[in-house]
């Protein structure tokens, strides 16, 4: 998972491509089985990179959709 989040985090920092660091945590999260096992600081991450975005709607979704699947 920490490779994705690197990835992420070279597209927004040095390739300045904040469309591309979106997709790349969309799909971190899709391919993340959440029945089984999930990783909450995934959705931490994405919920910051939202608000870096001044996306504030968007973070408060991503909280919503992560307490819903992973309600630790």
């Amino acid at each position: 998972m920490y490779l994705w989040f690197n990835y992420a985090v070279f597209e927004e920092e040095i390739a300045n491509d904040m469309a591309k660091a979106e997709q790349i945590y969309e799909r971190a999260i899709k391919l993340v089985p959440h029945k089984k096992f999930t990783f909450g600081k995934l959705w931490i991450f994405y919920a910051n990179f939202c608000v870096r975005c001044n996306d504030l709607e968007k973070a408060r979704k991503v909280f919503g959709r992560a307490i819903g699947l992973n309600p630790k």
